[in-house]
Formats: C-alpha cells, sequence, structure tokens
C-alpha cells in the first residue's frame, strides 16, 4: 500500500484553501469541487508540490460522516488513506488486523482500527493513483 492522502474535514472547501492553506503553507493547486452523494460531502484535493495530498472534505448535511465532527470540533484530521494494488487482499489483511469495515462501494473501502484511528483503501484498478 503507498499513502496517497490525508482527509480534513472542514466548513468550507474555499475559506480553509483562500484563507489557511495557500497563504500559510503554500498549497497552490486545488482540484474542481467534487459532489460525493454516498457521502453527503464536497471533496477537493490540493497539493503543494510534496508527495502526500490533502483532501479537503464539507459536509452538505446531517447525513454526512464529517457533520458531526464539524459540529463539535469544527474540523480536523479525518483519515489517513492508502492507494492498494492488492484491494481485496489488504482488506482481507486489515479485518485480520481487527480493523472493522465501515463500507466498501466503487473500490473505497473505509475502517476504523482497534484504536479508533480512521483509515481509506483506494483500488488502484478502480483508477486511484
Amino acid at each position: 500500500m503507498k499513502l496517497h492522502h490525508i482527509g480534513i474535514a472542514v466548513a468550507s472547501i474555499d475559506r480553509y484553501y483562500n484563507d489557511f492553506l495557500k497563504p500559510l503553507f503554500g498549497y497552490d493547486s486545488i482540484s474542481e469541487t467534487m459532489f460525493v452523494e454516498q457521502q453527503h460531502s464536497k471533496i477537493a484535493f490540493v497539493e503543494n508540490g510534496q508527495m502526500v495530498k490533502l483532501e479537503l472534505i464539507e459536509a452538505i448535511d446531517e447525513k454526512s460522516p464529517t457533520y458531526n465532527l464539524l459540529k463539535e470540533n469544527k474540523g480536523g484530521l479525518y483519515h489517513i488513506a492508502y492507494v492498494s494494488e492488492k484491494f481485496e487482499e489488504d482488506i482481507a489483511l486489515l479485518r485480520s488486523k481487527r480493523c472493522i469495515l465501515i463500507s466498501n462501494k466503487a473500490g473505497v473501502a473505509f475502517f476504523m482500527s482497534p484504536t479508533f484511528e480512521l483509515y481509506e483503501l483506494l483500488d488502484k484498478k478502480a483508477g486511484w493513483n
């Protein structure tokens, strides 16, 4: 598995990028904002020429997994994502290490670790690289 991105829950993608990431840390590239229907969220990826991207996640409504995190804590680190060349094998490996599979749709799987960190696994064969 290869580290792909770190997900951060934010109240507003545009404000967080323009007021914080761009001026303070030199993030100079942001993707188009995408709507992820099954997550009830908007997302955008930002880069600054380093190896790891940041995924900014904005809740659309109370059905979003990040809604309560944003409501209670105003945002923050949400998950760490890895790209897998052996998606099904890596799912089995994570489960064997007592990680709980939360969802697995369209080449994207989320797991809760035994110590409550959230991990995302992306299937390289589904277009993630």
